[in-house]
């Protein structure tokens, strides 16, 4: 897809009067996210601030930080994020950023989270959003919303997340940003094999259904395989985890009609 087509589509979009924002519900992507075909059980520490900030608590002491940055559908379109959090008592709090688009078209984000442990390894949180979208030469918008999750892993096997991501967008006459419901499973069979999957309902469209899995052939090499049913398309994933708190990711996503979306993450961990 090239600029002029990426244009095209946005002056569509505005003569119809539908909102572009509508159009860039994922502009801030970690690697883990795609890899995973977006399933919040796999996502803790300051990755969980992309989709369940409730996770962020998980295994959290003391620093964790992340970068990410992809590429859309092997176009010129580049997500850039970054997101931190700070764990202390029973509480973590953090902070992400991330910006989305082309020269002429670009959506920033910045968001602020707080999760805090509500029993044994059961952690409750919120995320405040702010989104802006600027255009040249049509000036620039904004809006706010939040991101409300809950957590848990049972008996260090059974992992339940479900989270609330723009909720007040799905009761506004005129919804700017898109959001969603999700609920996650995942089943640590062993240290090697993770078992998940997930079910969402965006505000703008049906059910998707993600199931996956994350296979450890080395204690610090993960691989992920997963799948989504709307769109149809295959995730495929590695990351690595050395012992000196440095990880990254990768994750490639396929998308039947507009190609192929690749991502990196890089991150550090303090305990």
């Amino acid at each position: 897809m090239t600029r002029i087509a990426i244009y095209f589509a946005i002056a569509i979009l505005l003569l119809t009067n539908q909102d572009i924002y509508a159009q860039t519900e994922h502009q801030q992507q970690h690697a883990v996210q795609i890899a995973s075909s977006d399933n919040s059980a796999v996502l803790t520490g300051a990755s969980a601030l992309f989709a369940n900030p409730a996770a962020a608590r998980h295994e959290t002491q003391g620093w964790d930080l992340t970068t990410a940055v992809s590429n859309r559908f092997n176009s010129d379109i580049l997500s850039l994020g970054a997101a931190a959090v700070k764990g202390f008592n029973q509480s973590v709090v953090g902070i992400s950023l991330g910006s989305y688009g082309i020269d002429g078209f670009k959506q920033s984000q910045v968001s602020l989270s707080f999760s805090r442990s509500i029993g044994a390894s059961a952690y409750l949180g919120i995320q405040a959003n702010y989104y802006q979208l600027q255009i040249d030469e049509l000036g620039q918008k904004g809006v706010a919303d939040m991101t409300i999750g809950y957590w848990q892993i049972i008996d260090s096997k059974v992992i339940i997340s479900a989270y609330l991501k723009n909720p007040l967008q799905a009761v506004s006459d005129q919804p700017q940003v898109i959001g969603k419901a999700d609920i996650g499973l995942g089943y640590i069979i062993s240290e090697q094999l993770t078992l998940y999957a997930s079910v969402d309902k965006p505000w703008d469209r049906g059910l998707s259904f993600r199931p996956g899995f994350a296979y450890k052939p080395h204690p610090i090499l993960t691989l992920y395989i997963s799948t989504d049913t709307d769109p149809e398309a295959i995730s495929l994933g590695a990351g690595i985890n050395l012992n000196n708190g440095l990880h990254t990711e990768l994750g490639v996503n396929t998308h039947p009609i507009l190609g192929n979306s690749l991502a990196l993450s890089v991150g550090y961990t303090i305990q």
